[in-house]
């Protein structure tokens, strides 16, 4: 994602200096300044000229001549640079406790025209540290626009099997806090997004003592992100993509479900209990466990869903809500019972669903 904040246009005079035969003169209208391979000018450097920076800001003209110094700050070589990525293919085989030699002043343009003189290395890193830290404050704005826009639900990379957090959901404030919906319940808690030197960074939050906190409570690196997916990865390996949703029938919250009252019904509401199954099977049938040996999942279970009035009749069965039809509720808010059952085994759990009948406009 690439922007323009502040353009610069350096105007570098480099210029190799010969230093076997003679001292360098004093009069010269310049003075040589060497940038150290240690130093934060140089790694500045680096990150202006990285063939995939986002660090459009400051912009070299180009060809111009490098010197290069070796650790007795004698002149080694030079080379002829003539875009970024051979001035960044030079920093990157610079040898340890070299140096690279340019000459101060810079001119340099604004965007406006105008121009200014940087005398001095200080200067230039100052000019590139702005540069740098205005990007990322634009970065970190943009980002966090684009997170509370929607939801995002949880889903993994290609090259891993499973996880139990698959399909849950972050719905994130303007504030930063946020709701993380897994299982059909809700865990309240809160994200920062942040640089760490030149990495991105989403430290999350959730107030939980369970299993939850110990899984998300960490400081992610977002490897990458997009309007439409971020890519989650902690110190401990583990990762996991956030992908945008923003139509509520495409993903599962909570187990309640709301429908608009009737007309001169308050309170009552038509519930399509058929259309629930797929949120009910996501946020609570049984999940499957990985094979041991085969490191597989097991084939995909095609759960029998029924719905009753009560405990009791889920238990055995009986008395069976009749699905063909729209359900009217008789309180609100009313609750059901869902068993959801392995037709193959026979085995079973029970769930309980809400019903609410809310106004609409």
């Amino acid at each position: 994602m690439k922007f323009k904040s502040l353009f610069i246009v350096l105007l570098l005079l480099v210029t190799t200096i010969s230093c076997d035969n003679e001292d360098v003169d004093d009069n010269l209208f310049f003075t040589l300044d060497l940038i150290a391979k240690d130093s934060e000018l140089f790694d500045l450097l680096g990150d202006v000229t990285e063939n995939d920076s986002d660090l459009t800001c400051i912009e070299f003209m180009y060809s111009f001549t490098v010197a290069i110094y070796n650790n007795d700050g004698q002149e080694d070589t030079s080379q002829v640079v003539s875009n970024d990525q051979e001035f960044y293919q030079l920093l990157e085989s610079l040898a340890d406790g070299y140096s690279i030699g340019l000459s101060f002043p810079i001119t340099s343009e604004l965007e406006d025209g105008s121009t200014f003189e940087v005398e001095t290395p200080e200067e230039l890193q100052d000019v590139i540290a702005a540069c740098k830290e205005e990007f990322q404050e634009e970065v970190i704005g943009q980002c966090s626009s684009i997170i509370k826009e929607c939801v995002w639900e949880v889903s993994i990379p290609d090259d891993l099997v499973y996880s139990t957090y698959i399909d849950a959901v972050y719905d994130v404030n303007g504030d930063g806090t946020v709701i993380f919906y897994h299982r059909g319940i809700a865990y309240d808690g809160n994200w920062i997004i942040y640089f760490i030197e030149d990495e991105l960074h989403l430290n999350i939050n959730i107030d939980n003592q369970e299993d939850i906190s110990l899984d998300w409570n960490f400081d992610w690196k977002i490897d990458a992100y997009s309007s439409e997916l971020i890519e989650l990865e902690n110190d401990l390996g583990d990762r996991f993509n956030l992908v945008r949703e923003c139509e509520e029938e495409n993903y599962c919250t909570t187990l309640t479900f709301t429908e608009c009252e009737l007309d001169n019904q308050p309170g009552i509401a038509n519930f399509d209990l058929p259309a629930y199954k797929d949120c009910i099977i996501v946020m609570a049938a049984p999940q499957p466990e990985i094979d041991d040996v085969t490191g597989e999942l097991p084939p995909p279970i095609e759960w029998n869903l029924g719905f009753y009035m009560t405990l009791a009749d889920a238990e055995v069965a009986v008395n069976q809500i009749n699905t063909n039809a729209v359900y009217v509720n008789a309180i609100n808010p009313e609750e059901l019972y869902v068993r959801i059952e392995n037709p193959e085994t026979q085995e079973f759990s029970i769930v309980t669903i809400t019903l609410e009948a809310v106004f609409c406009e």
